[in-house]
């Protein structure tokens, strides 16, 4: 009798990035990869709001998952709820920027956009911040999936 082994917590993912130069046709690059993940416990996930000044940085929130394998943070700005925003609400929107700090290196992440990553262990986690580029609180969400 051949035993069945039972397949484990799987993330899989898939990036497509479009470029079009005015008159050219579009650019595409798309990467895909999928790992196995050792644990089978449940992704954290949040909706928060990101208030902090400045020159305040914001830890990441990491709810119930032990031992952080990726990071997902993506900014819910830029959803509105009018048809058609205002000129005034476009340019506030545009400035709903989230800096990720990581020791020295910022990562920007624009409104409508995310970054993922994977850190190596749990002290490059405590070494990643969030702060606002502007003065408006910024809606966000953090996914996290254990290693």
């Amino acid at each position: 009798m051949t035993e069945i082994k039972e397949l484990g917590a799987r993330l899989t993912v898939v990036q497509s990035i479009y470029y079009q130069s005015p008159g050219l046709d579009a650019n595409q690059r798309e990467t895909k990869y999928s790992v196995e993940i050792d644990q089978d416990e449940q992704p954290y996930y949040r909706q928060l709001i990101l208030k902090s000044s400045n020159s305040e940085p914001t830890s990441i929130e990491t709810g119930w998952v032990e031992d952080v394998g990726t990071l997902l943070i993506e900014n819910l700005e830029g959803k509105f709820t009018q048809v058609q925003p205002t000129e005034d609400e476009r340019e506030d929107v545009k400035g709903r920027i989230i800096e990720l700090q990581m020791g020295d290196c910022t990562l920007l992440i624009r409104p409508g956009d995310c970054q993922r990553l994977t850190v190596k262990d749990q002290e490059s986690l405590r070494a990643i911040s969030l702060r606002r580029s502007s003065g408006s609180p910024i809606k966000y969400s953090i996914t996290v999936y254990s290693r």
